[in-house]
């Protein structure tokens, strides 16, 4: 009997001094309407299912912050690979707040509606909603709460076990069901949402592409051969894709209106167009239809997939940082001509800050009396920036196979020029292609040809000349980048040496 009051006693103290959790109260979670159906029911098997989605996921070939995803949100036998090659980029990164804008199906609202809970549930548990947030929004126009519209519908919950598996610290979620809206209402919800979007905020947007057939009362090309309509849906598809990649509002709007392209989250997409910084980047990660899924190879009563990823733009070097690395270039220039070594490099003595020590790609261009004397460099970031100037120096002096390798006493007859590149965004189609703006990467079965941006300006080459140049400097035909070949396209940041003033 004395043990077993000790016992009491001992358990009375521990809860008191670990009180027992609250359970958030029934009318607080909206429960899953998906589990068992649109996925697995069981918390290991979701989980399963979801990491086997993001394993056969590429990686992304960027390294700057992801900003926004436009994600599929059909069944996941359906979109699940699609959806992963989006949630596969966040990689670790910090993410404390999820801004989900998703189309309502079966339920038409006016503006947007934001459900009142506390918690969304899958079977991995609970996903917090930012209530603080959400109450503010709801004071402002165009925001409300139709709680019907949230019953049924699909395109919230289906995010949430990727968002679940993919952060890796603890967040909070704002959903927004968007509905009918003006023309003019775009931009009034953005203005809405910019106040609570920081750099630890990640953009969701749940969004399916082309519903074909006749079951959705759309069918363009009904009276086109069967054979074609595979590469008919993806010239649509990527019709809408190029203006959102691009961030063009008001080309989507209009593409939208003038096919009729069944994009069901068209509204939340024009909505995040208009919120996204300008200097971000954006690029078509993965597309494929449920007729490709399927293997059924009809068509004519499918669902397309796109799944679309924005960054953060790299932030450009200002003067002091271009200097530096113009003055490292010329100093492994002559040092490396002289000794064969590179000059030691002390980072305090030559300032290299923390944008001259992220991973680019970089390239090095020599000119003398004009004419290119050498030029190489890296495609991607492999090395610190400030590290791949300057062994990208040395490649185009001595290693550019087109140019006899560079004398010391040549180094004071040539000017140096360098291109920071932004990452590499493959091209659907070739009028995403802004001559004077992009420079073009072409890879055909084991071959490759890179192109500047500033070259096409020098030579005053349009679209078509540009593209049969890069396909000759990958040492193919000048008709290469017409079937089979990769394209793609990156900005670069170009800067060079002062160049001495000319003698009258």
């Amino acid at each position: 009997m004395k043990n077993s009051g000790i016992l009491l006693a001992v358990g009375f103290v521990f809860i008191a001094m670990f009180p027992m959790i609250q359970q958030p109260e029934k009318g607080e979670v909206r429960p899953s309407i998906l589990a068992g159906s649109w996925y697995a029911a069981g918390k290991d098997e979701l989980r399963q299912e979801v990491q086997s989605y993001l394993k056969n996921s590429p990686p992304a070939n960027f390294y700057n912050e992801l900003l926004a995803l436009i994600v599929p949100h059909a069944g996941y036998q359906y979109s699940g690979l699609a959806a992963a090659y989006g949630y596969v980029t966040i990689n670790d990164q910090t993410i404390t707040r999820v801004v989900i804008l998703a189309p309502t199906h079966r339920y038409p609202i006016q503006g947007c509606s934001i459900l009142k809970v506390a918690y969304y549930q899958t079977p991995l548990g609970m996903v917090e909603v930012d209530q603080e947030v959400c109450r503010q929004l709801l004071e402002k126009k165009l925001f409300s709460t139709v709680s019907a519209a949230h019953k049924e519908e699909h395109s919230i919950e289906i995010q949430l076990p990727f968002l679940q598996e993919t952060i890796t610290n603890s967040f909070k979620i704002v959903p927004i069901l968007v509905g009918d809206i003006g023309s003019e209402d775009y931009q009034t919800i953005a203005d809405a949402l910019k106040p609570v979007i920081d750099d630890t905020t990640l953009l969701v947007v749940s969004s399916d592409f082309t519903h074909y057939g006749s079951r959705f009362g759309y069918q363009p090309f009904a009276k086109e051969k069967p054979e074609n309509l595979a590469e008919n849906l993806r010239q649509l598809n990527f019709g809408a894709a190029e203006p959102i990649i691009n961030m063009d509002f008001d080309a989507f709007i209009d593409y939208q209106k003038k096919t009729g392209i069944t994009v069901c989250g068209y509204r939340p997409i024009g909505i995040l167009l208009k919120l996204l910084p300008a200097d971000s980047y954006g690029m078509l990660r993965c597309y494929y239809t449920s007729a490709d899924i399927t293997k059924t190879g009809n068509y004519s009563d499918s669902v397309s997939y796109c799944t679309i990823c924005f960054t953060r733009g790299r932030e450009l070097l200002n003067n002091d940082e271009k200097g530096t690395l113009l003055r490292l270039t010329r100093q492994t220039l002559e040092t490396y001509l002289q000794s064969k070594n590179f000059p030691q490099v002390s980072l305090n003595d030559y300032n290299i800050t923390p944008k001259l020590m992220e991973r680019t790609g970089v390239f090095v261009s020599i000119y003398k009396n004009g004419e290119l004397r050498g030029c190489i460099g890296y495609i991607q970031g492999r090395v610190p920036l400030y590290q791949g100037v300057m062994e990208n120096t040395v490649n185009a002096a001595t290693r550019d196979t087109r140019f006899k390798p560079m004398t010391h006493e040549e180094a004071k007859d040539v000017h140096l020029e360098i291109s920071v590149m932004t990452p590499l965004r493959k091209v659907q189609n070739i009028k995403e292609i802004q001559v004077g703006t992009h420079g073009l990467y072409l890879v055909k079965g084991n071959q490759s040809g890179l192109l500047l941006p500033q070259v096409a300006t020098r030579y005053g080459w349009d679209r078509l000349t540009f593209l049969k140049q890069v396909s000759l400097k990958a040492g193919l035909s000048e008709d290469a980048w017409q079937q089979g070949a990769e394209i793609y396209v990156f900005k670069a940041q170009v800067f060079e040496e002062q160049r001495e003033p000319k003698s009258p």
